[in-house]
């Protein structure tokens, strides 16, 4: 019984595969046109072998697609909260706050956002809530107070 399972599930993993390596490659591409590689690896000498890697284009045009979607789209993850305020200085004091947050940590993004009447500022984009935990409690022990987390869509670097 426990073979037939593993056969029940690897066969659909089987089947997707099989015809990505069922066709012949058509692009050919050379290593010293990549850049990749140094001068002494795409050389010929006498004695040694010769690598040729190729690819297939639909391949390409399938990566370049993915990356595409996520380029558009973004996906849940987690934000830490650093401002809330709605009296008649908010608008100043979530700008002030920004400012003084990018200058602490320039590589964390910072955002204002406005829904009537409340400003807020959040900061970060973490795929996951522990990474936005770290991070918090690394703001805690530099003064920021009354922080917490939040979930909510995230740009995806």
């Amino acid at each position: 019984m426990n073979k037939l399972a593993l056969f029940i599930f690897f066969l659909p993993l089987f089947i997707f595969f099989l015809p990505l390596f069922a066709f012949s490659q058509t692009e050919t591409i050379s290593l010293k046109d990549t850049g990749l590689f140094p001068d002494s690896l795409t050389t010929s000498a006498e004695g040694k072998g010769q690598v040729l890697i190729t690819e297939d284009s639909r391949l390409t045009q399938i990566l370049h697609n993915y990356s595409l979607a996520f380029r558009k789209h973004k996906i849940k993850g987690w934000r830490i909260q650093i401002y809330f305020g709605s009296d008649v200085n908010a608008s100043q004091k979530a700008k002030s706050i920004v400012n003084k947050f990018k200058t602490e940590y320039p590589d964390v993004s910072a955002y204002i956002e406005y829904h009537e009447p409340y400003f807020k500022v959040r900061v970060g984009d973490f795929l996951t809530r522990l990474e936005a935990a770290k991070f918090k409690f690394i703001l805690e022990q530099n003064g920021y107070k009354n922080i917490f987390l939040v979930e909510e869509e995230i740009n995806i670097k």
